[in-house]
């Protein structure tokens, strides 16, 4: 089964369920195991109160659909901020190929790169990835 780490990003443009994003969210749950950390979460959650609390609703479906895994932090040979180190190392602690983040700031640096087994990819790229992909659970040709 293919993983897909989320960062709070996602999540937090994923909570608004009418939009592009949450509709990217939809299907790439029909396609992939979406994983993301309790940090990530958190962060979502406290962007979406002070910013978008009429998305609340659309989050926790978000977040219902999600593997919540435990914040986990460790060196790495990338130079990233804590916060952001933790994400990554989330993502390579829980097996997951892709790490998907609209971050250019901190990320854009390291998109299409794999580190330690996950590359880093923005939302478009999972699209296109994801159009290449089955269901979950049905039988290749």
């Amino acid at each position: 089964m293919t993983r897909v780490f989320l960062d709070a990003n996602l999540l937090f443009s994923a909570a608004n369920r009418t939009g592009i994003t949450g509709r990217l969210f939809t299907e790439a749950n029909r396609r992939v195991e979406l994983v993301a950390s309790e940090g990530v979460i958190d962060e979502a959650r406290r962007n979406l109160t002070n910013k978008r609390p009429e998305w609340l609703a659309g989050f926790d479906q978000v977040r219902s659909m999600c593997r919540i895994v435990p914040t986990t932090i460790f060196p790495l040979t990338v130079t990233l901020s804590d916060g952001d180190r933790a994400v990554l190392c989330s993502a390579i602690r829980t097996g997951c190929c892709w790490l998907v983040t609209g971050d250019k700031r901190n990320f854009g640096p390291y998109f299409d790169q794999t580190i330690k087994g996950v590359t880093i990819i923005a939302p478009l790229r999972l699209a296109e990835r994801l159009g290449e992909m089955p269901l979950r659970g049905s039988v290749p040709d």
